[in-house]
C-alpha cells in the first residue's frame, strides 16, 4: 500500500466534489446548525433576578439578598430609572406599611411570577421561617446544547459518507472509474484513500462544534477517538 496513490485518490475526490460545489455545502451545513443551536440556547442557560430597593430600607434590601443581586437607589425616581434600564431589574419598595413592585412591563413570565412571590415572601416576612441553601446538581451544560453537539457531530458522519457516495456516482458517470480500473492502483489503496474524507469532515465538524458551542471540560482527545471510530458508519 502506497501513500502517493493514497493520498492522490483524496486529491481526487477533493477536486471533484468541490467543482458542483458539494463539498463545500456540506461542510457549511453542520456549521449553520451549530450557529443555530448557539444563538437559542442563552436563553435557556440560565435564570437570575436582579432587584432594585431604597438605600433607607436596609432590612429589605437584606431579605432580598437572598434570592438575587440588589442595588440600592437614592429615590423612587431613581429605582424606577434603574427598573427602565437595560436587563429585568425589579424594584420593590417599602411605602409606609406596604410594599410597592416596579416592573418594567417587557419581563417574561417567569421573571414576572418570582418577583410577585419573593414581594409576598418579603411583605410577610415568612422567608425567615425558611432556610435556604444553593446547591450545584452538575448541570452546568444547558440540555439543548448537548443535544445540538451531539446532532451535529452525529449528521456529520452521514454527510462524510454522502461525500464519497456522490464521488463513486461522479467517476461512474464521467467514466473515470474504467479509467482506475487499468491503473496500478490496489483495491485496498482505492478504498482506503476513498474513505479518508468521510473521517475528515466528520473530525473537522466535530472540533468547530466544540469551539462554536463552547462546552466546558470535554476531553478532545476522547472526542477524537469516537468521532474518528463512528465516522465508520457514513464509510
Amino acid at each position: 500500500m502506497r501513500m502517493k496513490r493514497i493520498l492522490n485518490i483524496l486529491r481526487i475526490d477533493s477536486i471533484n466534489g468541490t467543482r458542483d460545489k458539494m463539498i463545500i455545502y456540506i461542510l457549511l451545513t453542520p456549521i449553520i446548525f451549530s450557529f443555530f443551536f448557539r444563538v437559542i440556547t442563552p436563553g435557556l442557560q440560565s435564570f437570575s433576578i436582579n432587584f432594585v430597593t431604597l438605600k433607607n430600607y436596609e432590612q429589605t434590601a437584606t431579605a432580598l439578598e437572598r434570592f438575587g443581586g440588589v442595588k440600592l437607589a437614592e429615590s423612587e425616581l431613581e429605582l424606577r430609572e434603574i427598573v427602565s434600564g437595560p436587563g429585568d431589574v425589579i424594584g420593590i419598595y417599602r411605602d409606609g406599611e406596604s410594599f410597592n413592585l416596579v416592573l418594567q412591563g417587557n419581563e417574561s413570565r417567569e421573571v414576572e411570577e418570582a418577583a410577585r412571590l419573593v414581594l409576598s415572601g418579603v411583605q410577610y416576612n415568612i422567608w425567615n421561617l425558611f432556610s435556604i441553601e444553593e446547591s450545584d446538581q452538575g448541570k452546568l451544560v444547558p440540555p439543548i446544547t448537548i443535544f445540538g453537539f451531539s446532532f451535529v457531530v452525529i449528521i456529520s458522519f452521514v454527510l462524510g459518507g454522502m461525500v464519497i457516495g456522490f464521488n463513486i456516482i461522479e467517476e461512474k458517470e464521467s467514466g473515470s472509474m474504467r479509467a482506475l480500473m487499468v491503473t496500478p492502483i490496489k483495491k485496498n489503496e482505492l478504498i482506503f484513500g476513498r474513505s479518508i474524507l468521510g473521517v475528515l469532515i466528520p473530525l473537522v465538524h466535530a472540533l468547530l462544534a466544540v469551539l462554536i458551542f463552547d462546552i466546558p471540560g470535554i476531553d478532545l482527545l476522547k472526542l477524537i477517538i469516537v468521532t474518528i471510530t463512528s465516522s465508520i458508519i457514513g464509510v
